[in-house]
Order: C-alpha cells, then structure tokens, then sequence
C-alpha cells in the first residue's frame, strides 16, 4: 500500500470506450491501487463498464486490514478508510454487484482451494504460500466463472494455470 497521492486523489472515471470482455471480481489490491489512482488500474478500468465488476465485501476487509496494518496514524488511516469507502459507493452506484456473503458452493469451491499447492504469493520478504482470505477470493472467481483481477503476482500465474480467468494489472 503507498501512501503517495492519497491527499488530493480524485474520484475516478471511466475516460474511455467501454468494453464487456468478462465479469471481473476485483481483488482487495486492485481496490486499493483504484483508490489511490494507479495508472495501470485506472486504465485497465477506462476499458470496461462498471457494472460487470463484482465488489466482495470480503475484498473490501482485506484491503482496510492492510490499511490498517500499514498506517499506524490515524489520519493517514482513515483517509485510506475514506478513500475506500468513497470507491465502494461510487461503484455501487454506476451499477457494480456488491458480493455481501460467502454460500455453501462457495465454501465447497473453497474446500479445493484450500490446500492447493502452489499457489504462492511473491513480496518483498519472498515468496509465500498465499493467505487463505485470499484463496476464498479465488474460489469465488472459481465458482461463478468470472475473471480474477488484481496487481499481477506469482499466485495470479498460478491460479490460472489451474484454469480460473485471470487478470493481471
């Protein structure tokens, strides 16, 4: 997470064409890097319509406990909180699918993904085996057939090696 721009970062818009090549279940990174304006994510996001994005609430957890990890000020913290909130209500308004809970296909999906191996995460410590919020996340894309998408990183390679749509930003 950086920290660079968050002061002053827009509201972001679709400034090009819209294309519908997939669904995409954005990742907590990917909301993240939306949020503070990443160029890679906010031209990747100029191609396609809002409303063929699913937002998890899960997703949305994950990237404000990694928030929550990095900024120990509070101000830096809840502007983040902010900035993250201001995205999840401006892509629910432009008609994105809120994904509020976790079913049993989900759960069983899960279950496959769980323990699959390798399915590693690559940070500046390393490489590790990826997180379980993570691998629910993974499930999900998994089960309803939709295209993953996050900054790119070992376990996106992974991940669709097995045959679940990706995309890398």
């Amino acid at each position: 997470v950086r920290c660079a721009n968050v002061r002053g970062a827009r509201r972001y818009r679709r400034t090009g064409p819209a294309r519908a090549m997939s669904r995409y279940l954005l990742g907590p990174r990917c909301l993240l890097w939306m949020a503070n304006q990443e160029p890679a994510t906010l031209q990747w996001f100029s191609t396609i319509r809002p409303l063929d994005c699913i937002v998890s609430d899960l997703s949305m957890a994950i990237a404000k406990a990694a928030v929550a990890e990095a900024f120990h000020d509070l101000r830096d913290r809840n502007e983040w909180f902010s900035l993250l909130d201001a995205l999840y209500a401006n892509l629910r308004a432009e008609g994105a699918s809120m994904l509020t809970s976790v079913d049993n296909k989900v759960l069983e999906r899960f279950i496959e993904w769980r323990n699959f191996a390798p399915l590693d995460s690559q940070g500046p410590q390393g490489t590790a085996p990826l997180a379980q919020d993570l691998r629910l996340l993974i499930a999900t894309a998994d089960l309803l057939k939709v295209c993953y998408t996050e900054p790119a990183n070992l376990y996106l390679a992974q991940a669709a090696a097995r045959g679940v749509t990706v995309h890398a930003l």
